[in-house]
């Protein structure tokens, strides 16, 4: 390719050399645009191999078999959730203390049989003090830019809610 630039660039400076001084503008720009068709179909040419298809190479790729996914798919959530959580007071109250919630309410129901919105005494009781506090919200209004909920006190709070 290089080569065949070369001997046109040669012809080229050849033609405009010795070309009438009034078209020599003329042929350079013939000679740009005959530079710019081999280009052009050079490329073509190359990307031909790649963009071609064949029932053969769409039966292929459809054959091969689906990569693993490197990931659980709810596990980016969690993630999430804890960033915004340890972030600032808005994630701890709109995302953790539901959740937190939630699991201690469905651990409740089904390992002690307890309603923790019918008989939250009972729940109080079992749950004990930390973990009933980090899951009861708050009515004030929430501080913009406080802290969040520490990390050690999610884990110590979810360690607590297995031993239900």
């Amino acid at each position: 390719m290089v080569v065949v630039l070369g001997v046109l660039g040669a012809i080229a400076g050849i033609a405009i050399a010795v070309a009438p001084p009034d078209s020599r503008g003329s042929v350079a720009r013939l000679a740009l645009v005959v530079g710019g068709v081999i280009v052009a179909w050079w490329l073509l040419r190359r990307s031909a191999a790649v963009t071609a298809s064949s029932p053969e190479r769409f039966d292929a790729g459809l054959r091969q078999p689906e990569a693993a996914r490197s990931e659980i798919p709810s596990l980016r959530a969690v993630q999430n959730t804890l960033a915004l959580t340890t972030a600032s007071a808005i994630g701890s109250e709109r995302r953790m203390k539901p959740l937190l919630r939630e699991l201690a309410a469905w651990k409740l129901m089904r390992n002690r049989g307890i309603d923790l919105d019918a008989s939250p005494i009972a729940a109080r009781v079992v749950l004990g003090e930390p973990l009933w506090a980090s899951l009861q919200g708050t009515d004030a209004p929430i501080e913009h830019g406080a802290p969040g909920i520490p990390l050690g006190v999610i884990q110590a709070s979810l360690e607590q809610l297995e031993q239900i």
